[in-house]
């Protein structure tokens, strides 16, 4: 996908509502990937350079914006700007976006049209009124923050604009058409994939943001995807694209959602797959619901958090509905990647110390499945549980298929220590025996892409060793710790022991780093 560039024109003495106009929670969010120009990149040349530069960026523009005011009119650069980019916009198909900033501005245009010098730009343009109805800038922000219903008409501006550019094709930069939209060429084997807004109102700048970045990987890594607008349910120009389609095609859905909207559709399963066969059988023919090539994916991305979402993920993050996960972009689309190839999904592993404690069993399973659980919340798809004893961890290592693996072991064997020095010294031999034996089994396999998380689960240490990450330097370093505490109920119901909730907080921060690629064990 290529970056398409927004030219900014704007008088000076306008700059402050050009910034809070364009601010990304409202407005850059929802474009796809922009590049933001204006002149004021420009203003330390001299005047000759800065009319080249001015013109140059205006005829590499994809789109123009122009932030129209008495100030505007008045001045030499952005008279020469507005009749470059008017000019642009007649020679070739560049987005034209005039915006009213007050009542001198209204009436030039008024005069524009009928000295008849706005004729280039057609029907299609996106005039917008940002005047308060007093011949002034409307405001955008006040001392109580941003005023809601005008960040909602820029955001109403930034969809349309994107819109422009879908069915222009500027998010891809080899497309075929398809109706009055385009889909970019199938590869040979591969799965479509759409990438869905929401679906029946506004996605909110976060999920925005977020998608924006997943369309940004999913293009970085070559994969053919396709875009359903906001309120694909209601509105069938958002789907238009499919009206061409074959019911042979094969596509995978993926549907990004807020807190909250995730959670519902997680707990009502076959829903979203019900409305896109429901959908796909109007727009195509009856028999396309076989269009729906596998379970739609419903996305929470990474940093968002939705309790029902993740107790639904915990008991059953995948079958033939819904396939749920929580990670961040550039992960979920190596995922899609290796999906739309056909490959298998390898599950990774977790990898358990068993717990040899005479009590029935009691601390092994408050132990095994808290963590299990916690892993879960941010692996996806949840990660195969192993357990091992002795040498059965090099054993486990060298025969993996998976390329991630999370080795956890516990503090229960290392003795009883006195003070952190002693406590250290007691771990650290552990830690540094299962270093050494794992790292010569990765070694003995010949697997160079075997990314690993080292944990330790601290029972008896947990108040000698207060930390999450081991201190640096140190050649344990790349081991995370997770304290224990008694969970003593009055009733005696529940498990013995139970992760200290500050610390989870933190291991959970280095696991979903780990599991985005940001850090490697």
């Amino acid at each position: 996908m290529s970056t398409v560039k927004v030219f900014l024109s704007f008088a000076a003495e306008d700059a402050a509502f050009k910034r809070n106009f364009t601010n990304a929670e409202w407005f850059g969010n929802f474009l796809p990937p922009v590049e933001f120009v204006d002149y004021q990149m420009g203003e330390n040349l001299p005047f000759g350079p800065l009319n080249d530069w001015i013109t140059q960026e205006v005829q590499n523009a994809g789109v123009f914006i122009a932030f129209i005011s008495k100030n505007y009119v008045d001045k030499k650069y952005p008279s020469k700007e507005w009749w470059l980019g008017l000019s642009e916009s007649a020679r070739r198909d560049v987005i034209f976006v005039p915006v009213m900033l007050d009542g001198t501005a209204k009436i030039w245009w008024k005069e524009q049209k009928q000295q008849g010098r706005l004729q280039d730009l057609g029907d299609d343009y996106a005039y917008s009124d940002f005047t308060d109805g007093n011949g002034r800038p409307t405001l955008i922000l006040t001392e109580l923050g941003p005023v809601d219903k005008v960040i909602r008409r820029i955001g109403e501006l930034a969809r349309l604009i994107r819109e422009h550019l879908e069915q222009r094709g500027g998010f891809h930069a080899q497309e075929i058409a398809v109706g009055n939209r385009s889909w970019p060429p199938k590869s040979s084997g591969q799965r479509r994939l759409v990438i869905l807004g929401h679906p029946s109102a506004i996605s909110s700048s976060t999920v925005t943001a977020h998608t924006n970045a997943l369309i940004s990987a999913l293009a970085a890594k070559e994969v053919d995807h396709e875009r359903w607008g906001d309120q694909w349910r209601t509105n069938p120009t958002t789907r238009r694209s499919f009206a061409k389609l074959s019911p042979s095609e094969k596509i995978r859905f993926i549907q990004p959602a807020d807190a909250g909207d995730a959670g519902d559709l997680a707990e009502s399963r076959p829903r979203l797959r019900k409305w896109l066969e429901r959908l796909l059988r109007s727009d195509v023919s009856e028999r396309a619901s076989s269009l729906v090539d596998g379970a739609p994916v419903l996305w929470l991305p990474d940093g968002l958090e939705d309790e029902s979402f993740s107790a639904v993920a915990q008991e059953n993050s995948a079958d033939d509905d819904l396939v749920l996960r929580t990670d961040a972009a550039a992960a979920l689309a190596d995922w899609l990647r290796g999906q739309s190839e056909g490959a298998r999904d390898i599950v990774p592993v977790l990898t358990l110390e068993e717990v040899d404690v005479n009590d029935a069993g009691k601390l092994r399973q408050a132990l095994h499945s808290s963590f299990h659980a916690l892993v879960g919340e941010i692996v996806q798809p949840k990660p195969e549980l192993w357990t091992f004893d002795g040498e059965m961890l090099a054993e486990q290592i060298s025969k993996l298929e998976a390329d991630r693996a999370i080795v956890a072991v516990h503090d229960l064997n290392t003795g009883t220590a006195h003070g952190q020095r002693e406590a250290r010294l007691q771990l650290e031999r552990k830690l540094g025996a299962i270093t050494r034996e794992v790292d010569g089994a990765v070694r003995a396999s010949g697997r160079k892409d075997i990314k690993l998380f080292w944990s330790a689960l601290l029972v008896q240490k947990a108040e000698q060793l207060p930390w999450v990450k081991y201190p640096t330097p140190s050649q344990f370093e790349n081991w995370c710790l997770l304290p224990y505490t008694s969970n003593c109920a009055s009733d005696g119901i529940g498990p013995i022991v139970r992760p200290k909730q500050d610390a989870t907080n933190v291991f959970r921060t280095y696991l979903r780093d780990w599991m985005n690629d940001r850090v490697h064990g």
